[in-house]
């Protein structure tokens, strides 16, 4: 959208300061912000790396935004895709030089504190520039737990959306080689194992029946490759199911290793994880109810509005 269009528009012309998510959709100009940044104040909520990268929302372990170098291996993911032209070095460049000249005005919100700390060592960042961090919050008033009743065999959650950042291609060989009888329940494309009852769903967008779905299952297993923070799994925490998540990005800030649930670096990790505790679904359960409370202390809405108001207080009324 250029930057008349939105100055036309009566949201703009009301508000104090612009709050910016995600805009790498193609549909936002990103030399607007200095049009934008001299009349209003900027609050910028980071949920992944593009704005500090040449223009890749993840670059895993790839250090080169801190080094001012654009090009890294992963062009072909989304949101990049694979242009015909690389101008990711010139993105990077433009980047740094559109925040330094709006610092004054910028704050960016990266929402861990592991995105944190890419945004403060990367090369488009400057000490002149505000941020803070804020994690993410779920709707309690949703995504809640319920004494459980005991399922037969223990219910595992997955999600399979084909996604190259969430680590789908593990399922199969991971799911085959767990020892324990259990049921799996699959969100999108159908996952065969052999002797294994499995219920494929669709896409769920409605949260009330997703969490629902949550408080249906036991486990939820999400061996996701690239996470800035995790709401999947915070929900479902928040709804007592017991999680075994990847430890990457800000998730190892939500998950507390074998108290509120699993971490694991590695399939084979995951595997063990699996066959040594799915046999006591008892303690399942125990871990999932701990996660509950847990998290409802410290990462709902609530919380999130209130830091985010604190912000605009701090920073700019003050």
């Amino acid at each position: 959208m250029h930057v008349s269009k939105i100055k036309k528009t009566t949201a703009y012309q009301q508000a104090d300061i612009i709050h910016l998510h995600n805009i790498h959709g193609g549909y936002f100009d990103l030399k607007a912000l200095i049009q934008i940044a001299k009349e209003k104040k900027i609050v910028w909520t980071l949920h992944d790396m593009w704005p500090i990268t040449g223009g890749e929302a993840h670059v895993f372990e790839n250090e080169n935004y801190k080094k001012g170098i654009g090009a890294t291996p992963y062009k072909h993911i989304p949101p990049i895709s694979s242009p015909l032209i690389d101008r990711r070095q010139h993105f990077l460049e433009l980047k740094k030089k559109i925040y330094y000249s709006i610092h004054k005005n910028l704050c960016f919100v990266p929402v861990s504190n592991w995105l944190e700390n890419c945004l403060l060592s990367s090369y488009v960042y400057d000490n002149k520039i505000k941020e803070k961090m804020i994690y993410n919050g779920y709707d309690d008033s949703v995504f809640y737990t319920i004494e459980r009743n005991k399922n037969e065999l223990v219910k595992i959650l997955i999600f399979s959306a084909q996604n190259p950042f969430k680590g789908e291609s593990i399922f199969e060989e991971v799911l085959s080689k767990i020892t324990i009888p259990f049921e799996l329940i699959v969100v999108g494309k159908n996952i065969f194992i052999d002797g294994v009852k499995t219920t494929t769903l669709p896409y769920i967008g409605d949260r009330k029946k997703l969490a629902d779905l949550f408080r249906s299952v036991d486990v939820l297993i999400f061996p996701s490759n690239a996470e800035s923070f995790g709401l999947v799994p915070l929900e479902a925490m928040a709804c007592g199911v017991c999680v075994f998540a990847s430890a990457v990005g800000g998730i190892p800030e939500i998950i507390q290793q074998d108290e509120t649930g699993f971490l694991f670096n590695s399939k084979e990790t995951l595997i063990k994880q699996l066959n040594t505790t799915l046999h006591n679904i008892n303690f399942i359960h125990s871990i999932g109810s701990f996660a509950a409370k847990t998290v409802k202390n410290k990462f709902t809405l609530t919380n999130m509005i209130q830091e985010y108001n604190n912000v605009y207080n701090n920073f700019f009324y003050k």
